[in-house]
């Protein structure tokens, strides 16, 4: 029997940190640029460097602040950027309706430079569409965005096994609702490390259904393997996956 698994969106499946740059900058600033030369280059770099750190979109719109005010590029702290969080003023459900507005109004705009800043991790995307009809997604990414992308790189993928951003519910919640829908046991596979420690802290127990893997691509730091080592969480490359799933 082949095994059921939940995918994580951006830097699993999709790899979209280049129109978050874009987005991110949209928001933070009155500009409107569609590709990553009108940016400037110390906050691309600093996006680039330590996007592994943000998990909810609302939270891009500090960590964009963060790396335009720093102008030397730097590696930014967990810690320290916890802390950024912390003192942020605009509640994160605000801050996360108008990263999906100014995103919305980007596509709305020119679709097309929207869409040449995304590009599908190989060969994983390939076996994610052969599968599609029996896997999930869950993501912070906003579901419109999400669809966008999967029909523009050639799936029509099934709106009921969506489970996307815009309600604000943690990733541990809408697995909750999957194991309680799907009878079989279930592997979700994260590029973070961080959303992956908050669901195995959160779910506890209810983890007898779900097994927890850590994707070795994607928007991760040199750090994250240890971290996984030590939740006991299995390191997986696309090709590790892709044996799991055919298992």
């Amino acid at each position: 029997m082949q095994q059921q698994a939940v995918f994580d969106f951006d830097g699993v499946l999709m790899d979209s940190v280049h129109e978050v740059a874009v987005t991110a900058f949209r928001c933070i600033t009155k500009e409107t640029p569609t590709s990553l030369a009108q940016l400037p280059e110390h906050y691309l770099k600093n996006l680039l460097t330590n996007r592994h750190l943000v998990q909810p979109a609302g939270d891009f719109i500090v960590f964009a602040r963060w790396c335009l005010d720093t102008h030397s590029v730097a590696e930014l702290e967990s810690k320290k950027f916890q802390g950024l969080l912390a003192r942020e003023p605009q509640p994160l459900a605000e801050r996360t309706k108008y990263f999906f507005s100014t995103r919305s109004k980007f596509i709305q705009e020119n679709r097309d430079a929207w869409l040449a800043l995304h590009q599908p991790f190989e060969p994983i995307w390939s076996e994610f569409k052969r599968r599609a009809s029996e896997l999930y997604i869950v993501t912070y990414k906003n579901a419109a965005a999400v669809l966008e992308l999967t029909a523009f790189f050639g799936l029509n993928f099934p709106t009921h096994r969506l489970y996307a951003g815009e309600r604000g519910i943690k990733k541990s919640q809408h697995l909750q609702v999957i194991m309680g829908t799907e009878p079989q046991a279930l592997w979700f596979i994260d590029d973070s490390i961080q959303n992956l420690e908050a669901i195995n802290n959160e779910l506890g127990p209810e983890l007898t259904q779900i097994s927890l893997a850590h994707a070795s691509w994607g928007y991760v730091h040199p750090s994250d393997q240890l971290k996984a080592t030590e939740l006991k969480i299995p390191v997986l490359s696309q090709t590790d996956v892709i044996q799991l799933l055919n298992q």
